[in-house]
């Protein structure tokens, strides 16, 4: 334990609400049990016992909202001189109080609307005419005051906030003509329409690389062009799904016609033709608006307005059209993208952040149906964030050298109520008495709501956390009838947290969260634990905590754990991801062996037992921590100094039935060639498997790389089953 001394921990579960495709009441009713010989945080000393801190203090309730409108005259002059009495803010039908207005008007434009030019004018906003556009007044939808050209020729104004854009790349739903069209849009903003002072960013998504962030925010024409070059050049950004959009809607109706003249009904070709394209269009582009939502929480600590360029091709609002009627039963079993994109938007409003669109042209610029439907989600997703959205080839530079670049606004602060409504509304502005043509979608975010998506964030884009010593496994434990239970464990060292001195010990505060998901369904486990310890004592220490949750009852499929450590002292993150594939054992009694991907861990002698509890909608409530004792930590990458302890975990299904073992042999190589044969693997039942654990002490090997492996003969005629694990060993003096 060092010179840590004496330890105390108070853990606390963090039960913030996310929407989830699957609630964390389905993890077993017996997770939340005290587990035996585990003392209860409250059973801990007196003087031990303290309320939670989560940190967040500083920012107990609900951020401002913030509106960003400008009004233009019907010959689209901006109008100046209105205050906070001339506009009124609506949101679901309710009228909300301004704060204040702010005007950042600093062009040429019409005269104040109460000047004599306009008092008298029956089209002025004075006018009593009853309509839902206010006469005589164009509304567009907030911009920055940073701009370029102004109206009527004025110079831009001079400010002390540089203009932010974001050129993000939707490489998840391009074709191979959208992506070309979208080299050349994004290559001719930055040569002709980036402006001196402009900080502009690249960005993207695809399936393979997830959330990337392919330049930060640069003035360097230079870098972003040679960004963008990298980033069209890599095959990692070249996503087969969209490129395949024309095969699809070929191969359905095809299939469709067969199905048909074979004598079946409508509706069973519909299911066996086109279903499960509509789910894969849908699951697609779901995840593509996940993304773009969660990069618009990166933007939230940059002052200012922000302007993202958009660009997409295959995306549309009611995916499922492409493949089924739309009043088909099975058109309506497939949620459609509306509720998403108002939460995106929802997202961008509390960032400050407008979504500027750039469709490309879909069917290779054939004007169709569907397309129409590609540029509605544009123009909606444009309108909800107070952006704008191109509609044709024809206007899409127009429209990406129009996106923040306009010089007259009103900054709009609504006050916000203390117990607002947790989800996505309407809000609609009106001046002196006549509603605007806005369509904004609005959501109060609490502080904590706003960390948790900062964390999936860091869950998303890995390549932005710092190297740690943090490892995670996901650890299949058993099968029983079909169902799979799977141990999720996050671990990390101590050390590498900012341990605030306070008196004579130290504290140490983290939050560690994890995101499970079924790669090939919709099922979603979130998982969060919030924690500190109190170290007494000054120097160093090599205690390490460990996080776990056994999930029950996974179905067969490809399941991926994404998880984070934040420490809480510095707002920094870590994260990490691992994968695991649980077969499905399907009808057949003779089923073929399947080993699972070794789990390695290390023996370490000051360990801490932590739960990582599921997201509910409970308040938080004290846990259970485990003793500090010796135990055996995760590792991803084995890499240890001669002598420590490694515990090798497998699973085998189907495990021989009776007495019988299963005939596995251990060994460890160097330089590929067998060096010592392992002790017979320790078997325990685990359902219809059997757990298999190899112990190596690495105290006679000498530095050097090694591989461990594990066979398995199954049958006289086939070759073994193998798993290799690399294990690097360092001199003992590097510990």
């Amino acid at each position: 334990m060092g010179t840590a001394g004496r330890i105390s921990l108070l853990l606390v579960f963090g039960t913030l609400l996310l929407a989830s495709t699957l609630s964390a009441s389905k993890t077993s009713a017996q997770e939340n049990r005290p587990r035996e010989g585990r003392p209860v945080a409250e059973d801990l000393e007196a003087g031990q016992r303290q309320p939670f801190d989560l940190g967040l203090r500083e920012e107990t309730g609900v951020a401002i909202l913030m509106l960003d409108v400008k009004v233009r005259d019907k010959k689209g002059r901006p109008v100046h001189g209105l205050t906070l009495e001339d506009f009124e803010v609506t949101i679901n039908g309710r009228l909300w109080p301004l704060a204040a207005v702010d005007d950042f008007c600093d062009c040429n434009g019409s005269p104040d609307p109460d000047s004599p030019e306009r008092a008298g004018g029956k089209k002025s906003m004075e006018s009593s005419e009853s309509s839902r556009a206010a006469r005589g007044v164009i509304v567009e939808a907030g911009t920055d005051e940073i701009s370029g050209a102004a109206a009527g020729g004025a110079a831009p104004p001079v400010t002390s906030l540089p203009q932010h854009f974001v050129i993000y790349l939707e490489f998840s739903e391009l074709q191979h003509t959208g992506r070309l069209e979208a080299e050349r849009q994004a290559r001719r903003w930055i040569e002709e329409s980036m402006q001196p002072g402009d900080r502009v960013m690249l960005a993207g998504f695809s399936t393979a690389t997830g959330l990337v962030e392919i330049t930060p925010f640069t003035t360097h024409e230079a870098t972003l062009l040679k960004g963008l070059e990298e980033a069209f050049a890599d095959k990692a950004f070249i996503d087969p799904f969209p490129m395949f959009l024309l095969d699809r809607l070929r191969d359905w109706p095809r299939c469709f016609k067969w199905c048909i003249e074979d004598g079946s009904l409508p509706e069973t070709c519909y299911m066996s033709c086109c279903l499960a394209y509509a789910r894969d269009e849908a699951g697609q582009g779901r995840r593509a608006l996940e993304a773009l939502e969660l990069f618009i929480t990166s933007l939230e600590g940059i002052p200012g307005r922000k302007q993202i360029l958009y660009f997409n091709q295959n995306n549309l609002i009611y995916p499922e059209r492409l493949y089924l009627p739309v009043n088909s039963h099975l058109a309506f079993s497939i949620t459609d993208h509306l509720q998403l994109m108002e939460r995106v938007a929802a997202t961008a409003m509390a960032s400050r952040t407008a979504i500027n669109v750039a469709t490309m042209p879909f069917l290779a610029g054939i004007r169709t149906g569907l397309g129409d439907l590609v540029v509605a989600l544009g123009s909606n997703l444009s309108d909800f964030s107070g952006g704008i959205a191109s509609r044709t080839l024809y206007d899409l530079p127009t429209t990406l050298g129009k996106a923040g670049r306009e010089c007259c606004m009103y900054r709009l602060s609504v006050q916000v109520p203390d117990d607002p409504p947790r989800r996505t509304l309407r809000a609609t502005v009106a001046v002196r008495g006549r509603t605007l043509g806005l369509n904004y979608r609005v959501r109060f975010y609490t502080t904590q709501e706003r960390w948790f998506r900062q964390a999936r964030l860091a869950l998303m884009t890995t390549s932005r956390s710092p190297d740690s010593r943090m490892q995670v496994a996901l650890l299949p434990v058993a099968r029983r009838e079909g169902k799979w239970s799977v141990d999720a464990q996050v671990a990390f060292a101590l050390q590498d947290l900012e341990l605030v001195p306070r008196m004579e010990d130290r504290t140490g505060r983290w939050r560690v969260g994890a995101l499970l998901n079924r790669e090939d369904g919709d099922e979603v486990w979130e998982m969060l634990t919030l924690a500190r310890a109190t170290l007494q004592g000054k120097g160093s220490t090599r205690l390490e905590a460990l996080h776990s949750r056994m999930i029950e009852n996974l179905k067969p499929g490809s399941y991926r754990l994404r998880a984070f450590v934040e420490d809480a002292e510095l707002g920094r993150f870590w994260s990490r991801e691992v994968t695991l594939d649980l077969p499905d054992p399907g009808k057949n009694p003779g089923e073929k062996p399947w080993l699972s991907i070794p789990v390695v861990s290390r023996r370490i002698h000051g360990r801490l037992d932590l739960d990582l509890a599921p997201v509910t909608k409970k308040p938080p409530v004290s846990s259970v921590v485990g003793d500090l004792a010796s135990g055996f930590i995760p590792m991803n990458e084995v890499n240890v100094a001669a002598g420590a302890i490694l515990e090798i975990r497998t699973l085998l299904c189907p495990v021989p039935d009776g007495d019988e073992r299963p005939s596995t042999v251990s060994i460890l190589l160097k330089d590929d060639r067998p060096l010592v044969r392992l002790p017979a693997a320790i078997v325990e039942q685990a359902g219809d498997c059997g757990a298999l654990t190899d112990t190596v002490d690495t105290s006679a090997l000498t530095p050097g790389e090694y591989t461990y492996r594990l066979m398995l003969k199954h049958h006289e005629k086939e070759d073994p089953l193998m798993r290799d694990v690399a294990v690097t060993i360092r001199p003992a003096s590097s510990l």
